[in-house]
């Protein structure tokens, strides 16, 4: 774990200069979504544990594991990694004002505690900063045809997320969304920094065309693993851990298990599952019974079967001989952390 451990404190110390560089005020609210809350220099509390079982910057990390996979020397891409990072964080605190979550990480959510304009700002200001820390990458050694493709690249898939927000409202809802469309589009779409961070490794070094796809597999398929784990974790957690304004299926956003069910279900249970669904708001009580009605048609193994084949999917990576790679080691834990235990 020792290597990633260095690619978080390389990408912690590089943060630090830019986040430092905006308005002291706004500095301030940055380092609050980022949950520094003046420990930014605390280099220990980013180290991955097995106890902690948690990556605190995984794209940044995922970009510098793949770069070091292609034999590159990942500290002439510290800004590439970075800028990731601010990509991901931009999106969060535009996500949360769009949906009108209190919490992120368990703590007040930015447009909680500044208001929504604030919060976008701060958003807008991390976007920025995203672009301003790939630029820099112009300094190093990195071709500048690639760096532009790069950019390219980077911003059409902030463009095709943006659009596909805005595109969300008008999505079918739970109960005429198959499977396979929610795995394939929403699902491939909200996890896109996946694909992007190992993609873009392909991008800003010379590689064969043969090498940037199955990156770009690679990412999609860990990206789909790392959602179906959420969704089933969503799903089956415990009453003490729900958060009523907090929680994405307690406030019916689609979930994977849940649209398995209502493909499975014999219609007494299919109808008690549109029942629950007509209300408002769902609580603990509505949770236990689509979970026992998902626990009847073995819903989780199926899943947990899915997550397997794209976990195969994920390290299907030809040029990568030893499974004791930085890069194999760092999906197995992305996996394994967002797992329902």
């Amino acid at each position: 774990m020792n290597q990633i451990n260095y690619f978080q404190k390389l990408i912690h110390q590089e943060l630090i200069g830019l986040i430092n560089s905006t308005h002291p005020k706004l500095t301030k609210i940055l380092h609050h979504h980022l949950g520094w809350d003046g420990n930014q220099s605390n280099n220990n509390i980013f180290s991955f544990t097995e106890n902690s079982n948690k990556i605190i910057y995984p794209f940044g990390s995922l970009f510098l594991a793949t770069i070091e996979a292609l034999n590159e020397k990942i500290e002439s891409y510290i800004f590439a990694a970075c800028s990731l990072e601010l990509i991901n964080s931009f999106i969060q605190i535009h996500e949360d004002v769009g949906q009108g979550k209190p919490l992120r990480d368990n703590r007040n959510s930015t447009w909680w505690k500044w208001g929504p304009g604030q919060a976008i700002n701060a958003g807008d200001a991390l976007h920025s900063l995203a672009r301003i820390a790939l630029l820099k990458q112009q300094n190093s050694n990195s071709n500048h045809e690639n760096l532009i493709i790069s950019m390219q690249y980077i911003d059409q898939n902030i463009f095709d997320l943006c659009s596909f927000s805005f595109q969300k409202a008008n999505q079918p809802d739970l109960f005429s969304t198959s499977v396979d469309d929610f795995i394939n589009n929403e699902i491939l779409e909200t996890c896109s920094l996946y694909k992007c961070s190992m993609e873009l490794a392909g991008l800003l070094l010379p590689c064969k065309q043969l090498i940037k796809k199955q990156l770009e597999k690679s990412g999609e398929s860990l990206g789909k693993a790392i959602s179906i784990n959420k969704h089933i974790s969503e799903l089956s957690q415990t009453e003490e851990n729900v958060n009523q304004n907090n929680s994405d299926i307690l406030n019916k956003k689609k979930n994977l298990p849940i649209l398995f069910a209502i493909e499975m279900a014999n219609k007494n249970d299919l109808d008690l599952i549109k029942k629950i669904y007509q209300k408002r708001m769902l609580d603990f009580s509505d949770l236990k019974t689509l979970n026992s009605i998902v626990e009847k048609l073995n819903i989780y193994n199926l899943c947990y079967d899915l997550t397997d084949k794209y976990y195969i999917k994920a390290k299907d990576i030809s040029f990568l001989k030893s499974p004791d790679s930085v890069l194999f080691n760092l999906i197995d834990i992305l996996i394994k952390s967002n797992k329902a235990m």
